[in-house]
């Protein structure tokens, strides 16, 4: 999307396929961020790039310094060395878990706070830290990554995020096919397995929390 120096849309919003050819890897994810950014060069004056993007990241240099499984070949990529050798824009690439704090201590829910902390529940679970207005990296950039707190025999993402309330109810269901969505379709229609898995799901997250 594109927005204005005070965070407003400009109603520019495109989407990118997030299927991946794991032959092409991320080179397929590099090329399609450019060609959109050439679009909205071709229309629009664009002052620079911030790109929000899983993976542990060094914000200072805007390299992907690690990455799971979900995006193959993606350690060791330069957003900002590529946007910028190809464009002349500036950009700043940020893990989106801190990015959506930020967006939160900017326009939401801590507005005007100092000391955030933030959780992300989705394919894994993601963390953010903020003191005193200010990301906390930490060392190696991974201050936040809280999703690989132990939890039981296991790590807190595998019991918690979302990911894993679908593989639990479809264990418990034997239904197959489940997202996120129809789960919590079942739960509102009162299915005694979703409440059950939910049940769960709730008190792992609460052994991550505590």
């Amino acid at each position: 999307d594109l927005y204005d120096d005070f965070g407003t849309s400009l109603n520019q919003f495109k989407e990118i396929e997030t299927i991946i050819d794991y032959d092409l890897g991320t080179n397929q994810i590099l090329n399609q961020v450019c060609d959109l950014i050439g679009e909205y060069t071709l229309n629009h004056s664009i002052d620079g790039v911030g790109i929000s993007t899983a993976g542990v990241v060094n914000a200072n240099t805007g390299e992907i310094i690690y990455a799971g499984y979900t995006i193959p070949g993606y350690i060791g990529v330069n957003f900002t060395a590529e946007i910028e050798k190809r464009f002349g824009l500036y950009t700043f690439v940020e893990n989106d878990v801190n990015c959506a704090a930020l967006g939160e201590l900017w326009k939401g829910q801590a507005k005007d706070k100092k000391n955030v902390v933030m959780v992300t529940i989705g394919t894994g679970i993601g963390g953010s830290i903020i003191v005193n207005g200010q990301i906390v990296n930490g060392f190696n950039y991974t201050a936040g990554e809280v999703g690989y707190i132990p939890v039981g025999n296991s790590d807190w993402q595998s019991k918690a995020s979302t990911t894993a309330l679908i593989h639990l109810y479809q264990k418990k269901s034997l239904k197959t096919n489940q997202t996120g969505r129809t789960f919590f379709t079942d739960l509102s229609s009162g299915d005694k397995v979703a409440k059950e898995t939910f049940e769960i799901f709730v008190e792992n997250l609460t052994k991550g929390l505590l």
